[in-house]
């Protein structure tokens, strides 16, 4: 197996995060790199491959007329700061690097698994097939290609969340939402920008202030708010440091936006600005709006990340991306509805949205499944676990998300030192090559 964790290494030090379209690589160049290694990999080991217009590619074994689908991901998030370990790098038995777990790493156990089928001549009555997407961290467009062209199985599962299994992912609602400021603004304040992606939680915000609007006690609050400052003549320069998390589980990271705002009313801002500090920029944010909801064991409850903030001084205008993750009763409507109530004046498009998935437990996908993990792990009466991240499971119609993190570990996606367990690794061939036959039997 040492081969894995070789081309995991290599597979990681390709950096591809969604840039402008090129000729055959509509994510960009780096994301068509990636796309291009997998499959040459998957070619070497004997397996039938094709390149889908650069949106995805497909890995098969197998001749039967029945396709089990494995969908997972090439493309991966913007590094961010923080990190202090090298992509690649093998410490302490842990591999690191973005994508290691999200999802390039289970990319690479599935491929190795079928490789194993193949090589050890298993029979099996259906075909399965790897689909490598290339836009699941941006809107998934490649799926939405991909089922234009007619090619979607039916059952499967995404190695892209974690393990026993996901028996619910909630619905997804993301927003760009334009924010008219008043004058407040327009008069004290030069610049705000924070932020990579919706759906991570922003680990820095940089922020300009004329010092005029400040009280003398302004350092008081600069210190309580752990903030680093320069100053340009008659203007204050404020960096926040929060701590990156997956946009799905906010309450995991520290957004630095949350601070600025904190920063602000704490100097006197009030009008707008503590209107979004109470119904946005906060853990009671949609408690305030009255849009939460807590469907408990089915479908667990509401949340919502401040992903990226921008400051148009031109317009005095407030840009956010505002990423929501709904339980199963939620009426996404309801939630924009009630933001154009609560922000007059205010534009918020919708950018994203996705019904959620539920998986019936007694089905034969799910019981399967769970048979594989418990199989190599020894765990015994294993259960579906609700999340609020999205995965390309909800493109199937019969289709759950599958690992790769097992219980208890810390996989820190979308975070700084993102990192695989080796021994986890090839854990995972294990459990998905079992499964994978089991499911094409």
């Amino acid at each position: 197996m040492k081969d894995i964790v070789k081309t995991l290494t290599e597979y990681v030090k390709i950096e591809t995060v969604k840039s402008d379209p090129e000729v055959n690589a509509p994510f960009g160049k780096k994301i068509r790199e990636g796309l291009d290694y997998i499959l040459s990999l998957a070619k070497s080991f004997g397996l039938t491959v094709r390149d889908i217009d650069g949106y995805a590619g497909e890995i098969e074994y197998g001749t039967g007329q029945e396709v089990i689908g494995i969908l997972t991901h090439n493309d991966v998030v913007p590094l961010g700061d923080g990190w202090t370990h090298e992509q690649g790098e093998v410490f302490e038995g842990n591999l690191y690097g973005r994508g290691t777990v999200d999802d390039k790493g289970p990319t690479l156990a599935v491929l190795y698994a079928l490789k194993q089928i193949k090589d050890e001549g298993i029979k099996l009555n259906k075909t399965l097939r790897l689909i490598v997407g290339c836009d699941e961290e941006s809107g998934s467009e490649c799926m939405k290609h991909y089922i234009s062209l007619d090619r979607m199985p039916e059952i499967g599962f995404s190695p892209d969340s974690d393990f026993p299994l996901i028996s619910c992912e909630k619905t997804i609602l993301q927003l760009k939402a334009y924010i008219p400021m008043d004058k407040f603004w327009s008069d004290n304040v030069l610049e705000l920008k924070a932020g990579l992606r919706p759906n991570m939680v922003p680990a820095k915000a940089e922020f300009k202030i004329k010092k005029s609007i400040l009280p003398e006690y302004y350092s008081e609050l600069v210190d309580k708010h752990k903030a680093q400052t320069s100053e340009d003549k008659d203007i204050l320069n404020l960096k926040f440091s929060g701590v990156s998390a997956h946009g799905s589980t906010p309450e995991e990271g520290e957004n630095a936006v949350w601070k600025v705002f904190e920063f602000l009313t704490d100097i006197g801002a009030w009008g707008v600005t503590k209107s979004i500090k109470h119904y946005l920029l906060n853990e009671d944010a949609c408690k305030n709006m009255g849009v939460y909801i807590d469907d408990e064991d089915r479908s667990g409850k509401q949340a919502l990340n401040v992903g990226t903030a921008n400051y148009n001084k031109d317009y005095n205008t407030l840009e956010l991306a505002l990423d929501f993750r709904c339980p199963i009763p939620q009426d996404t409507d309801t939630i924009i509805n009630r933001l154009k109530d609560l922000f007059k004046g205010a534009r918020f498009e919708i950018t994203h949205r996705m019904p959620y998935l539920y998986a019936d437990p007694e089905s034969k996908l799910v019981k399967t499944l769970l048979a594989s993990y418990e199989k190599f792990t020894g765990q015994t009466d294993s259960k579906g676990i609700i999340t609020g991240g999205g995965t390309y499971a909800r493109f199937l119609k019969n289709g759950v998300a599958f690992g790769p993190t097992f219980p208890g570990e810390v996989a820190k996606i979308h975070n700084a030192d993102e990192c695989i367990s080796i021994e986890s690794l090839k854990k995972l061939v294990d459990i998905y090559k079992d499964a994978m036959v089991n499911l094409a039997k």
